[in-house]
């Protein structure tokens, strides 16, 4: 259905809960004619749907007419679908929104295409130099699909700047990818040509020092607003790297490094890089399940403490699954809680 906002039309499949396959063709008839309907659409939205080759070529004809598209939100949209009919569909989305003057956003999400699905968007991230925000969250790209991802964005940078201007992205997501080392590094030679670039969510990608000296590399001295990368295995090694590039950002909001490893000596390094920033304006911090032994607790909890004096914003701190239970530890973070942003901030529970 198409609804009305101001300045144009956004195009929703709405479903109602159920996944609509498009086995009709009157179903993708209908949707055709709605979009080509529509007289200034800036965002598509076709997620909880399964689209078959066929229904891609045929809503993807009736997309292209519409150079004035912002949004295109492809999540979840080949549930069912063999892996080789996905890149055909993927394609032929890509074709329609090739060179889209106003393209800021593409969300892949939730689709398993695999590498093969990355080549398949190649083109059309490499020549969208508009783009802001790409969204690639559990597409089981591998080793290869994050090259090809790295790849495309590199090519932007430079078509770019042979048009005399700055690659316009902002926000990289890419989470839960198996991406590992490989990918990141490269990813993260692709970021150093970002200019704009604010957030990147890596989460759950098997991501080891390695890549986390690489990507946080590339990070330092950028404005960077956010960083997810939950779940991953930083160590001290790691965490040094992302203290270092800490220390660079003056506008960080969230950094997530829940379930990294971080350990005793990465966590006292981040906190200390947080302190030394000049930053008092992260709302979010994650420490969670950093492998803190009860006998480092009180060590980390000083550095976290002199920390958190210097943060006049902060609404979440979360350190669930470390083993700093001990109530004059915790007594510590909340002496100076209380005096600054209210203990209700701390996340704490002694998670297995």
């Amino acid at each position: 259905m198409a609804d009305e906002s101001d300045p144009g039309f956004c195009y929703s499949v709405d479903t109602f809960g159920k996944k609509l396959d498009f086995k009709k063709d009157e179903d993708v008839q209908k949707v055709v004619e709605e979009i080509k309907a529509c007289k200034n659409l800036t965002s598509i939205r076709l997620s909880n749907t399964s689209v078959s080759i066929e229904a891609a070529k045929a809503i993807a004809d009736a997309i292209a007419e519409h150079y004035e598209i912002e949004i295109a939100n492809f999540s979840d949209c080949f549930t069912g679908r063999l892996l080789t009919e996905i890149p055909q569909a993927v394609a032929s989305f890509g074709e329609a929104l090739m060179n889209k003057q106003n393209l800021k956003v593409i969300d892949f999400s939730d689709n398993a295409f695999g590498p093969v699905g990355a080549r398949a968007v190649h083109k059309l991230i490499s020549h969208n130099i508009n783009l802001e925000e790409l969204r690639f969250v559990n597409n089981g790209l591998g080793t290869q699909g994050g090259q090809m991802m790295a790849s495309a964005i590199e090519t932007a940078c430079d078509n770019a700047e042979e048009a005399g201007r700055d690659y316009g992205l902002k926000t990289f997501k890419a989470g839960r990818n198996r991406l590992e080392d490989l990918a990141a590094t490269e990813l993260a030679e692709s970021f150093k040509m970002c200019p704009h670039l604010k957030e990147v969510a890596m989460p759950q990608n098997g991501t080891t020092k390695v890549g986390f000296v690489a990507l946080f590399a590339a990070f330092a001295g950028k404005d960077m607003e956010i960083i997810n990368m939950n779940d991953n295995t930083a160590t001290e090694v790691g965490a040094k790297a992302v203290a270092e590039a800490i220390r660079t950002m003056k506008n960080l909001q969230k950094i997530d490094l829940g379930d990294c490893m971080l350990r005793e000596e990465g966590c006292i390094a981040v906190c200390e890089a947080i302190q030394q920033s000049g930053n008092t304006g992260l709302k979010s911090i994650d420490m969670a399940f950093a492998d803190i032994e009860e006998e480092q607790a009180e060590n980390v909890a000083d550095a976290m403490a002199l920390m958190l004096r210097t943060q006049t914003e902060l609404e979440s701190f979360r350190i669930s699954g470390n083993e700093m239970e001990d109530d004059e530890v915790l007594e510590r973070l909340y002496a100076v809680l209380d005096t600054t942003v209210g203990r209700e901030v701390l996340v704490y529970e002694d998670e297995e």
